[in-house]
């Protein structure tokens, strides 16, 4: 497999499936937490425009179980068959998280870093950093609709910063200096370079479908010989007329 494939399989695997599900504007939107809403919630609750992600975005610190516990991460880490990864996954989704297209990216996303953690060789700990911070990341671009390349590039890598130095208790080194490294190759050639797609597949599409027809315009000749008509006939009876006063006479 070339190089370019290898350091592209996020893009690659989601190629195939870019229009398997059409865009609804229902699984787009993440609900949070239960609780009660307010009369001008509950009337803007009506009009998508006012419905915004919920996603609390935590500041960058050591969380190594952000995403998974120890458990999930070992059952990952132990199957070995894609579809049963896959699956695993799956399961893990609340009913809150997005359907259709952002779901099955998101699969993906996880798919492609846990056979990364195996061939790495890491161990439950690391494996659930990678994964944590990866989660992480993702939240933080597909909540917001203003989050450049910069901003979500430097939230990652001051998540990995804070589990590759030893300063606690923000931050610890879990992760060697080679592991930084490595992630972060991955996470720019992965996920960076995809920004776009990313954003395209995870974000709700508006269109506005106008039902209007343009009147069929006549070909020019054609309206040229009306108007021609239209003289010739005019000048015949203006004459008749005049003939008739000048005979009276």
């Amino acid at each position: 497999m070339p190089d370019e494939i290898q350091n592209n399989e996020l893009l690659y695997a989601l190629l195939p499936h870019i229009c398997k599900h059409r865009s609804r504007i229902d699984d787009y939107f993440i609900i949070g937490p239960e609780r009660k809403e307010t009369e001008e919630e509950t009337q803007k609750a009506n009009f998508y425009v006012f419905h915004e992600p919920k996603i609390p975005i935590p500041e960058p610190k050591l969380d190594v179980w952000a995403y998974l516990d120890e458990d999930a991460v070992l059952s990952l880490l132990n199957a070995e068959k894609p579809k049963l990864v896959r699956r695993i996954v799956d399961s893990f989704l609340n009913s809150n998280h997005p359907k259709g297209t952002p779901r099955y990216l998101f699969i993906e996303l996880i798919y492609t870093l846990v056979k990364f953690c195996k061939k790495s060789q890491f161990d439950i700990v690391k494996s659930s950093a990678v994964l944590s911070i990866f989660y992480l990341t993702h939240n933080y671009f597909i909540s917001r609709h203003d989050v450049s390349a910069e901003k979500i590039y430097n939230y990652f890598k001051d998540l990995v910063m804070c589990h590759s130095i030893p300063f606690p208790p923000k931050c610890s080194r879990i992760l060697s200096h080679a592991d930084a490294t490595e992630i972060m190759e991955l996470f720019c050639k992965m996920y960076l370079r995809n920004l776009p797609i990313i954003k395209f597949l995870c974000s709700p599409n508006f269109a506005f479908q106008l039902p209007y027809e343009l009147p069929v315009e006549e070909p020019p000749e054609k309206a040229k010989k009306e108007k021609k008509g239209k003289k010739d006939k005019g000048g015949k009876k203006g004459s008749g007329k005049g003939s008739r006063k000048s005979g009276k006479k």
